[in-house]
């Protein structure tokens, strides 16, 4: 279930980011005795803050005595009410929990070692672009408005898990491991994945939107539909891989509309009435009804029977198996031609029927 931080602002002390780069510098160092080495080891001291406002421009500066990272950061019920930036630092780990972004908020071209981020709120864009998670990294019950991991590499485990998207979470160009990308519970449709990170990612109690939906949000392009149709054929998930199947066509009926290809564009058009691509053993068994029953019936109406020929023989003639050959050699050459090709019209739509009935019920 989605959760939301709940702050008492009233409750928040109202700290500076010059205040919090002085705590940085008092937490960093603890000293220990290495009996091995008789020598003093430097071990990285967390940092806690709790219960504070940070209304001012925070930014997180990689400062000299810091060879090699800032210490531990872990952020707890607190609130950033201005820009946000850790940008080009080098972490240990760093962790919030229940926390409000006001604004924008840039992780660009951080080192992270590991992160959590639990009920969260990002008020406006977050962006994690071209940063490195050297171990795991998990956003739980977070609240995107805008999201960007564009670029970023990920070494070890990451999930997303719960979250909330209002516009959309760009996932693509990602360096990352087979099955290290974890999505439960996830709007699926607001999410931009590539070729590459769709083929890696493993999907938990996520649900398919519908076909009308992943029009409408404009994030899906023909081949992210045709590479989770893919992924969705890989996870044996039929109904998924149905979705998918309707969706790459709608976008390749879409090109081949802009490039002017009218046989291409009248052949899709046709696949789509008369079984929706294959999908709908409803609509082409209707189909199917219809020109082996009302059009023979139509046509026999409309043409007018030769000596010893009656309307049901002409009928029954465009029906494969049906027609009675003695009493139709009176008709003209153009008529029994067109009830050959009716026939195979008939065979046709037998054989998209019985593709969208297999599907059906594989599916």
């Amino acid at each position: 279930m989605m959760r939301t931080p709940r702050i008492n602002r009233d409750a928040l002390t109202i700290i500076t980011p010059d205040e919090i780069s002085e705590k940085l510098r008092n937490h960093y160092y603890r000293e220990n005795w290495d009996e091995k080495s008789n020598t003093d080891i430097n071990i990285a001291e967390a940092l806690y803050l709790s219960e504070k406002l940070i209304n001012e421009e925070f930014m997180l500066e990689n400062f000299d005595e810091f060879s090699n990272f800032v210490p531990p950061v872990h952020f707890n019920s607190c609130v950033f009410s201005e820009q946000t930036l850790f940008s080009d630092d080098i972490f240990l780990d760093i962790s919030f929990s229940n926390c409000i972004f006001e604004n924008d908020v840039t992780f660009q071209d951080a080192k992270i070692k590991s992160s959590f981020f639990y009920c969260i709120t990002f008020c406006k864009s977050v962006s994690f672009d071209s940063v490195s998670f050297s171990n795991n990294a998990s956003f739980s019950n977070v609240n995107f408005q805008s999201g960007s991991f564009k670029g970023s590499s990920f070494h070890k485990q990451i999930n997303f898990e719960e979250c909330n998207i209002q516009t959309s979470l760009d996932l693509t160009n990602l360096t990352l491991e087979n099955n290290m990308l974890t999505l439960q519970s996830m709007p699926l449709s607001k999410i931009q994945l590539g070729t590459a990170e769709i083929a890696k990612l493993t999907l938990n109690n996520c649900h398919w939107p519908k076909l009308e939906t992943i029009k409408q949000d404009g994030i899906v392009t023909e081949q992210i539909a045709r590479d989770w149709k893919a992924k969705s054929l890989a996870l044996s998930d039929m109904g998924g891989m149905s979705l998918w199947h309707c969706c790459e066509k709608y976008f390749t009926l879409k090109r081949v509309k802009a490039e002017k290809d009218y046989f291409l564009l009248a052949t899709l058009h046709c696949y789509r009435f008369i079984s929706h691509y294959g999908e709908s053993p409803g609509r082409a068994f209707s189909i199917l009804a219809a020109v082996t029953i009302a059009f023979p019936l139509l046509f026999g109406l409309m043409i007018t029977p030769p000596a010893a020929t009656t309307t049901a023989d002409i009928s029954l003639g465009f029906i494969p198996y049906w027609g009675n050959v003695a009493n139709l050699t009176n008709l003209s050459l153009p008529i029994k031609v067109f009830q050959q090709v009716w026939k195979g019209i008939i065979w046709a739509q037998l054989a998209f029927f019985g593709m969208a009935l297999r599907n059906k019920v594989r599916r």
